[in-house]
């Protein structure tokens, strides 16, 4: 599974970098990222039942855009009932946030998947404005039935798990 979370901050590219760096250092993170000064960050997750993700990757690309700093978080993760990357991601936005202080603002995460068939794209050509109306016509033109319930075993089934959380069914629609 990959996902990518789009960030716009409205401040330098290095500060940006410096922050996530940092913030990724400490708790309740504490990785050491291999680093591409002012363009990548990457690192592993393994098992963690808080954001239900039992092993993957974290890859964090910077970009100077419209006079500040585009910062496009991929998550190519092995789901465990439905992984909570957004969760994840959250908690790392805030702690930036939080360490470049109240000066700085954060446009609204625009949120990608990727499908694993499909050649790597790192960091989108448009403008923000341009990816949030097209998040919008995909969510609106593609209706995607899904079951609330397991088929095997009557489970309340995750929105967007793949396999029920109880018997382990795969789900299908």
């Amino acid at each position: 599974m990959k996902r990518d979370l789009f960030h716009q901050y409205n401040t330098d590219i290095k500060l940006v970098y410096e922050a996530y760096l940092s913030v990724l250092k400490v708790d309740p993170f504490r990785k050491n990222p291999a680093e591409t000064p002012y363009s990548l960050l990457s690192f592993g997750i393994g098992l963690s039942y808080k954001y239900n993700m039992n092993g993957g990757s974290v890859h964090i690309h910077f970009s100077e855009k419209d006079g500040g700093t585009l910062v496009q978080v991929r998550f190519s993760i092995v789901q465990l009932f439905g992984a909570r990357y957004k969760a994840y991601d959250k908690l790392l936005t805030d702690l930036v946030i939080k360490h470049l202080g109240p000066q700085v603002t954060i446009g609204p995460a625009i949120e990608k998947a990727v499908n694993d068939n499909e050649p790597e794209e790192i960091i989108e050509e448009k403008p923000v404005k341009e990816q949030i109306q097209e998040t919008k016509v995909v969510e609106e033109s593609t209706p995607k039935p899904r079951p609330k319930f397991c088929g095997k075993c009557g489970y309340p089934l995750e929105p967007n798990g793949n396999f029920c959380g109880r018997c382990g069914a795969k789900i299908e629609y």
